[in-house]
């Protein structure tokens, strides 16, 4: 049996946490697989040597500098897309942050910028870019989570409560939007 290839042709797709690791491949991969990129991340410099590769596949790609963690941020990347775009086909929440402190020396700082990033982030990203695919009744949205989000991981317990609830968003969304084919 003949597998097909893996086609995402003229698709439109947001990868947060494009400048590096998973993201930056995933941005690469769905580029070699006929997707235009927005490219997400705070790191900048790092996030335009990815849109340079992409550039060299022959992908359009739109480079967009912000902290998902920051609901003003999201506003305007939203905003950025539409203005370059017509539409958002597939959404891959992907960025992170990882914390390794045992709970007794989790700052509320360092719990907090994780839930943010992690959970708040992606959740108020895809109630974005959601509301879009519910007009147009289809759409993609993938979010990253990890083990630690099912399997209690030593020293990781902000990381672990934001992927635990990565998962429980994704089912939450998948029964509410599943309706409008996302």
């Amino acid at each position: 049996m003949k597998i097909p290839k893996f086609t995402l042709e003229g698709k439109i797709a947001i990868v947060t946490g494009a400048a590096r690791g998973i993201g930056r491949e995933i941005a690469l991969v769905f580029a070699h697989s006929g997707a235009h990129l927005i490219l997400v991340d705070i790191l900048q410099k790092e996030l335009m040597k990815t849109a340079k590769e992409i550039d060299r596949i022959g992908r359009k790609n739109l480079s967009i500098a912000a902290d998902i963690s920051n609901t003003k941020e999201i506003k305007r990347l939203i905003r950025d897309v539409l203005n370059e775009f017509d539409r958002i086909d597939i959404l891959v929440n992907n960025a992170g942050v990882v914390d390794n402190n045992p709970a007794t020396k989790v700052t509320e700082e360092q719990w907090d910028k994780t839930l943010n990033v992690n959970l708040k982030g992606l959740f108020f990203l895809s109630q974005a870019v959601g509301k879009h695919m519910i007009k147009e009744r289809r759409g993609k949205i993938i979010n990253i989570a990890s083990q630690a989000g099912v399997i209690a991981l030593p020293n990781h317990a902000a990381y672990s409560a934001s992927k635990a609830g990565i998962i429980s968003i994704t089912k939450t969304l998948a029964l509410e939007w599943g309706k409008f084919n996302i």
